[in-house]
């Protein structure tokens, strides 16, 4: 039978474990991906938030040169600093503007008071020479851009671009407070980015000195995604969500689908183990049904083969004296005793098991069945050379029961303690009670029962395996009968048994209130 179950239980795997691991593996692989798409989506739309800050910033100053273009401030650089006394108005972070030609020999200063720091300026210039001649490469080619010059000894950035007026080319450089700016210039327009549900930081390179936050409550998150500002190097904005991190997001989506997929294979799992125990369990009962029709034909057969012969042979008038025939008609009678036993177990369990069997339950006294039971029973039990022992508690407690089921419960564990002894031909019936129930017990001497098996003796149609056991006539049928009697009447039933030393059957009936 192993290999079938094996086989079964390998195509089973095949067909459903398989697939639902290689599904599993598939469906990892793209959450996997879905997750590396939905964070690069969500990092993306980070990105984009912080570019338009910096575009903006870009823009404003653009604008601002835009401005100073549309002022001709740039023909005479005598009138320079008259020209730009309205376009400082509303420019708090705009701390000077300066006007040099290529060789850094004219220097102009919008605020005189702040001349001091030309050599500085001019410092910074000559240091940034490399970026200076790209702006005026790309002033040739017909294209203005904005550099910033950082240098923290000023304490101000310098924004530098190029103009030309009349043919003539000037370098011309903002200089900016960028804590400033950042707070009055590009305050409104984070905050009108930001929305509700994210935080922008900006701060400064070097101390890491918060400048500007849309939302104080959540200065002690971790920031998700920083750009430095274009304008400003020294100088970083930072983005994080409200709620959780990105990171927790995903991480908890994973863990979610991940467990649901477990969940999923768990449950199918169980159900295919499920399914192959209850596929075992029929197959050994059809093995079990099998190995019964074959007991109960053979069961048959003897004792309609003596019947039969033993007819035949006294129909014929072969048998010649008194005490012959009446050896013959003693057989006759025994083997329809037998045959008559072996088809009333098998209909009382076929009546037990389509639940028709009914129980005439009164009150009764155990010890009085124990009795009658051993009074019908003890020519059988002489003839077959067992002796009986009972040992009956006295003044039993009565306990409602059916006797003819309890004589049916006793004679089976009886022909059971027959069949299975070996040298030692002796049974030990006793009884007693507790404080809930009365017992009686039958004790044997034989082949005893191994632990494992002690858990089967009571299924329907099954034999303990052993060498006895198949040379000894038998359904199958007898304790499974005997435990749906003891079920029937709410008592319990308890084996004990070593192999070879005999086992011990208890029947526990409970005491009538």
């Amino acid at each position: 039978m192993n290999n079938p179950i094996k086989r079964i239980g390998l195509i089973l795997g095949f067909l459903f474990l398989f697939p639902a691991l290689f599904f599993t593996a598939i469906e990892i692989n793209s959450i996997n991906e879905s997750e590396r798409v939905l964070e690069n989506i969500y990092s993306n739309q980070l990105e984009t938030i912080l570019l338009s800050v910096n575009r903006f910033s870009d823009d404003v100053l653009n604008s601002w040169a835009n401005d100073l273009e549309s002022k001709n401030a740039f023909n005479n650089s005598n009138s320079f600093s008259y020209q730009l006394e309205d376009f400082f108005k509303n420019k708090r972070s705009l701390q000077n503007i300066f006007l040099t030609d290529t060789s850094y020999s004219r220097f102009t200063f919008f605020n005189n008071n702040n001349a001091s720091s030309k050599d500085e300026i001019v410092n910074l210039l000559k240091s940034s020479q490399n970026k200076i001649e790209k702006l005026y490469n790309y002033i040739t080619s017909g294209y203005r851009k904005l550099e910033p010059l950082s240098n923290d000894s000023l304490g101000i950035n310098c924004v530098v671009y190029i103009v030309e007026q009349n043919g003539r080319k000037f370098l011309l450089g903002f200089l900016i407070n960028p804590d400033e700016f950042i707070n009055s210039v590009l305050a409104p327009k984070i905050q009108e980015v930001a929305r509700d549900d994210i935080v922008i930081r900006t701060t400064r390179t070097k101390d890491n000195n918060l400048i500007y936050t849309t939302d104080k409550f959540f200065n002690d998150k971790p920031i998700e995604t920083q750009k430095e500002f274009w304008l400003f190097p020294n100088y970083q904005i930072g983005i994080t969500l409200k709620g959780e991190s990105l990171e927790n997001i995903v991480k908890s989506r994973s863990y979610f689908n991940l467990s649901l997929l477990g969940g999923l294979n768990l449950l199918l799992l169980i159900a295919v183990i499920f399914l192959f125990r209850s596929i075992k369990k029929e197959i050994h009962l059809a093995q079990l049904k099998s190995e019964f029709v074959s007991n109960v034909s053979h069961e048959l057969r003897t004792p309609l083969a003596l019947i039969s012969m033993f007819a035949e042979t006294l129909e014929l008038g072969r048998v010649k004296t008194e005490e012959k025939k009446n050896e013959y008609y003693k057989i006759i009678s025994n083997e329809a005793q037998r045959l008559s036993k072996i088809v009333n177990s098998i209909l009382n369990f076929s009546k037990m098991e389509s639940g028709k069997r009914k129980y005439h339950l009164e009150p009764a006294n155990l010890n009085e069945v124990i009795e009658n039971v051993i009074s019908t029973y003890k020519f059988h039990l002489n003839s077959k050379g067992f002796n009986i022992e009972l040992n009956l508690t006295d003044k039993l407690r009565s306990s409602k029961i059916d006797k003819e089921a309890i004589s049916e419960c006793l004679i089976n564990l009886i022909d059971n303690g027959i069949k299975y002894s070996k040298d030692e031909k002796k049974l030990l019936i006793s009884s007693n009670q507790d404080d809930e129930f009365v017992y009686l017990s039958v004790t044997d001497f034989g082949i005893g029962i191994s632990k494992e098996d002690q858990k089967k003796v009571f299924d329907k149609f099954y034999r303990v395996p052993s060498n006895l056991v198949h040379n000894t006539k038998g359904t199958g049928l007898g304790l499974s009968i005997v435990f749906q009697i003891i079920n029937a009447h709410g008592g319990k039933i308890e084996v004990k048994s070593e192999i070879d030393k005999g086992s011990t059957f208890t029947l526990f009936f409970p005491i009538e209130k």
